[in-house]
């Protein structure tokens, strides 16, 4: 491997990887109560703290609105989960898909609530607080140039770095 993965780096991607299929798990919670075939989740409000099992048949409903938010909680879910496996092995679309997601699961977590008539409160600012880590981490100097790419081989090292650089 030509560029060195750093103990900061794989420690993101294993948090990411957990992030990611914690997510992947909940957007699907998230798409089963806008299908009205359960109520996991706070997103549909379900009637009684708690409520985990399926609602009553008169009171099924699908929300066309959270199905679509889960299904791109989802999509974000599985680009953090690429990213993690870029981050690993220190690829150029680890730290693309990485930084897709944070930028799309902070406009989701201003956009989703508007949209769904919840409180926007410490729970969104929380779950915000991930993808910003993923921001300041990615374009920091060293894991902008960690993620940069290698020269090919047999190119050489380039003029700014050759010898007497």
């Amino acid at each position: 491997m030509s560029r060195a993965r750093t103990v900061g780096m794989t420690l993101i991607a294993a948090l990411s990887l957990f992030v990611g299929i914690s997510g992947l798990m909940g957007s699907a919670a998230v798409v089963s109560d806008g299908l009205g075939l359960t109520r996991f989740g706070t997103v549909t409000g379900a009637p009684y703290v708690g409520t985990t099992g399926q609602p009553p048949p008169a009171e099924r409903q699908v929300e066309p609105m959270v199905v679509a938010f889960g299904a791109v909680r989802a999509t974000l879910s599985l680009l953090l989960i690429a990213g993690a496996i870029g981050t690993l092995w220190v690829r150029r679309s680890g730290r693309r898909f990485s930084l897709t997601f944070a930028v799309g699961w902070i406009v989701l977590g201003i956009v989703e609530p508007l949209a769904l008539h919840y409180r926007f409160g410490w729970p969104v600012v929380v779950s915000a607080l991930y993808p910003f880590l993923l921001l300041f981490a990615f374009n920091s100097p060293a894991w902008r140039a960690a993620f940069a790419g290698a020269p090919a081989a047999g190119s050489g090292t380039g003029a700014a770095e050759g010898p007497g650089a």
